[in-house]
């Protein structure tokens, strides 16, 4: 991982720019797909714009910046009451339900999970809400252990870092478009 010696420079953002836009067209079909044309494609679009962009710059400086989290949960929160996806008291308390189950991983952890991450489940929560926020956190573990456990049996004692927030990413990203069939898939092999 690149290392930030003098601290946060704007200009080395400008690859992970270009890596939330290459990803980016990938993505819209998808959201199309299951959004349609309305206030809830541009909404998805906004959040999947901000996970990638997230996801880039956790893999190359281990750090997920506040300056972009910030403007992020604001967003996210706005545009949720917008499409009237739930209340501001739901959307607090997912975010803080979230964020707290995080932070108590972290602790558990002892530094093996930074900070950015309990962040960026704080704003998931204010994106998703209870239901897809739980369902991003459960397929974001899923996922970093099969990387895990991949990364263990391939190179033993390699000491490779594996940030969490590309999982995070993927697991919100996920549970955003296919929550509920995934809740249902599993309700049925019950």
């Amino acid at each position: 991982m690149e290392e930030l010696k003098d601290g946060f420079r704007w200009n080395l953002l400008a690859r992970e720019w270009k890596f939330a836009a290459v990803g980016f067209p990938m993505v819209v079909p998808l959201l199309y797909g299951s959004f349609g044309l309305g206030p809830e494609f541009f909404s998805a679009m906004l959040f999947s714009g901000f996970l990638l962009f997230l996801s880039a710059l956790d893999i190359r400086y281990g750090m997920i910046f506040d300056r972009f989290l910030i403007p992020m949960g604001i967003s996210g929160f706005l545009s949720a009451l917008s499409c009237g996806l739930w209340s501001m008291a739901e959307g607090l308390a997912a975010a803080f339900f979230l964020g707290g189950l995080m932070l108590l991983i972290r602790r558990a952890s002892r530094g093996g999970m930074g900070g950015g991450d309990v962040k960026l489940c704080w704003v998931l929560g204010l994106w998703l809400g209870w239901d897809a926020g739980l369902m991003a956190l459960m397929i974001a573990f899923f996922l970093g252990s099969l990387f895990g456990i991949c990364v263990f049996f391939y190179r033993r004692n390699s000491g490779i870092e594996m940030p969490f927030g590309p999982f995070l990413s993927l697991g919100a990203f996920f549970a955003m478009l296919y929550g509920e069939q995934i809740v249902k898939w599993y309700l049925e092999m019950i």
